[in-house]
This record gives C-alpha cells, sequence and structure tokens, in this order.
C-alpha cells in the first residue's frame, strides 16, 4: 500500500494481525513504514527492542491526522503511545511533519 503525507510518499506494509503488530519493525531492515491500524482509539504500550535503527512514530486520530510525532532509538524499552486509532513507523527520521496533516492511503 503507499501513503501520502505532505509531498512525500512511501510504500506502506499494512499490519492487521495481533502477531504482526507484535513484531512490526523487530528483525525486520526490509520495510520503508509499517502502518498499524486499530479498531478504536486507544493506548498502546510499544517497545523497540530489538529494532536495529532509529524510527519516526507517527499517531493519528480515527481521521488519519497526525496528533503526535516522535523519533525513538533502538533497543528503546517500553513507552506509551498516546490515545489513537493508528500508528504508523517510519524508517525516514529526518522529516518534519505537522500536527493535524492529513495521511492519504491507497494513492
Amino acid at each position: 500500500m503507499k501513503i501520502k503525507i505532505g509531498p512525500k510518499t512511501y510504500q506502506v506494509k499494512e499490519c492487521k494481525s495481533i502477531l504482526s503488530k507484535l513484531r512490526g519493525f523487530m528483525f525486520n531492515l526490509s520495510e520503508e513504514a509499517i502502518l498499524f491500524p486499530f479498531k478504536k482509539e486507544l493506548r498502546v504500550d510499544m517497545t523497540m527492542l530489538f529494532v536495529f535503527h532509529k524510527l519516526q512514530i507517527l499517531y493519528l486520530d480515527k481521521n488519519k491526522k497526525i496528533i503526535k510525532s516522535e523519533i525513538r532509538k533502538p533497543f528503546e524499552p517500553l513507552f506509551f503511545s498516546p490515545k489513537c486509532q493508528y500508528i504508523l513507523e517510519l524508517k525516514d527520521v529526518k522529516s518534519k511533519f505537522k500536527m493535524g496533516s492529513k495521511i492519504i492511503t491507497n494513492i
């Protein structure tokens, strides 16, 4: 699936199953970005254990608008998301995204 954030386009793997959500970027060096959809807005426990590179994590509301962005380092222990319905993890840690920007999917 492809998504667009402002002028940038990313190839994204969508993780729908519980197992794929648990794995995410752990031991994964090939994906450019991963999208985690949830059935409703909730807080999520997350970790960077066995992730070998920095990630930019975008938290999205039910309308796929960015509500928070942060950079996480490899092997960082447990942290928590804000209440969100989607989480987008990007290997692109250099781009800056405006809060409130909408993510366009299936372009």
